[in-house]
């Protein structure tokens, strides 16, 4: 009789945790599945652990050895081609399955024959094995009607007649293969979760800076990737808005300052003439001097084409105000130039290392979810607390434990875009209803301040 889940185990050089990992799957009170070990060209112990355990379990284990790595989509493809399953799962070699894990999966993908994906909690431990924590992902449909928070890509059933009916998996990126996967689905609203900790997630200590700007490099990629697959018989009509102030208090010729070698307003125009997207650049200044530099530089071939507009005086363009330049903007380039507009977004000229990529994710954001706006935000790593009835309470504790809980991430807005489609400007609130966020690192955020220094995480939209 043919499994109904097929389960795969990809690995390089964890053969210290690989049996455990195998055990897991053995132990499973749900006994209809079958498992590919897949070593990617480890040198320690895991080849010797896979035939072990494939030739113990022969009508039920396969151990495959790869001389060079592959990566993780290219691996979750070979897998999907021969699997004989109904269903499909990855395990990660640190990591191990609770034992009811495959059968809870299963019983909720087959309480409704719609259901595509299942997911369920985790629990985080230490290298050794020691939990550390309990993640309990938000509800999709429910607590995240969004789609900003994927389910993991690890232990998550996937009906494998889906997978093959959406091309499979992305092989260009060799990270965020949950990520992939996500964004083809979750729009398609069959999606369960289990509320119970279905696995034991090992947390490594690496460096989780260089780890971060992987994962977001990688589903950078994947939005581009996703965005491409959508029609194309509609042009959207993306209005990028760069709001230049010349002075700021006692601080002048701000925008005329250098970075690289440009400056800062030219940086902003390179930057947005470079977007796969944008499709008008609107410059919007109350400075006759900034519109007169934009002129000249376009003239002389050193920025793209774009309109000019000159705005009345202001305090500030702050993110409670910045709607109105939004809005002006938008109807200055319907009356002048007879286009309607279908996105809209906000450039400042303050973040240095915003690229042409993080404009374009925006609106592949914009397209892939259902958020009336999408913020650029980085994530805030240190502790952060509030008042409350018996005096400050800590709002991510879990960072005092080295961990990420999905109910205490939190980001704060770094500036350097907002996108958002121009119907929601009309709603009377700020960003519309629905936000979602582009996460950017910590390098990425960085700004340009008035009194001139580069900081690291800092907020400066004026």
């Amino acid at each position: 009789m043919k499994p109904t889940v097929s389960i795969y185990i990809p690995c390089r050089n964890y053969g210290r945790y690989l049996e455990q990992a195998i055990v897991s799957v053995i132990n499973q009170i749900h006994t209809s599945w079958e498992l590919f070990i897949i070593d990617e060209a480890s040198n320690d112990e895991t080849a010797t652990i896979g035939n072990y355990y494939s030739k113990k379990y022969s009508d039920k284990i396969k151990y495959e050895y790869n001389d060079r790595p592959i990566g993780l989509q290219r691996i979750a493809n070979k897998v999907v081609a021969k699997a004989q399953g109904k269903y499909l799962m990855r395990l990660d070699a640190d990591d191990w399955l609770e034992e009811y894990a495959v059968l809870v999966l299963e019983a909720k993908l087959e309480s409704c024959e719609n259901l595509e994906l299942a997911y369920g909690n985790y629990s985080y431990v230490d290298e050794g094995g020691k939990i550390i924590g309990l993640e309990r992902k938000l509800v999709h449909g429910y607590e995240d009607l969004s789609g900003n928070i994927p389910p993991h890509g690890a232990c998550t059933l996937i009906r494998i007649r889906t997978l093959k009916a959406i091309g499979g998996y992305e092989e260009r990126v060799n990270a965020q293969d949950g990520w992939d996967i996500w964004y083809k689905l979750y729009q398609r609203g069959r999606i369960a979760t289990v509320n119970a900790p279905i696995f034991y997630y090992r947390q490594h200590n690496v460096s989780m800076s260089q780890s971060k700007e992987r994962l977001l490099k990688a589903r950078s990629e994947i939005l581009r990737s996703s965005r491409t697959r959508l029609s194309k018989d509609y042009k959207l009509k993306v209005l990028a808005i760069i709001p230049v102030k010349e002075t700021y208090g006692d601080e002048n010729g701000i925008p005329y300052r250098e970075v690289g070698g440009s400056s800062l307003l030219k940086r902003a125009l390179d930057c947005v003439g470079r977007s796969d997207e944008v499709t008008h650049i609107l410059v919007a200044s109350e400075s006759e001097n900034v519109l007169r530099c934009c002129e000249e530089l376009e003239s002389k071939g050193e920025a793209p084409k774009h309109y000019r507009q000159k705005r009345s005086p202001s305090s500030s363009l702050s993110p409670l105000h910045i709607t109105e330049v939004l809005r002006e903007g938008r109807d200055f380039i319907q009356k002048n130039v007879g286009v309607e507009v279908d996105i809209v977004m906000c450039i400042s000229i303050h973040s240095i290392n915003r690229t042409s990529v993080h404009i374009d994710n925006s609106v592949d954001l914009l397209l892939l979810s259902d958020c009336d706006s999408i913020l650029s935000v980085q994530e805030i790593r240190d502790p952060v607390l509030r008042h409350g009835e018996r005096g400050l309470t800590i709002l991510n504790m879990g960072k005092f434990q080295n961990l990420t809980y999905d109910r205490e991430t939190l980001y704060r807005f770094n500036g350097a875009i907002i996108a958002m489609w121009q119907e929601t400007l009309a709603t009377g609130q700020p960003f519309g209803r629905s936000i979602g966020y582009l996460e950017m690192t910590n390098d990425e955020s960085m700004i340009y301040t008035a009194a001139g220094a580069c900081e690291k995480g800092g907020l400066h939209i004026q």
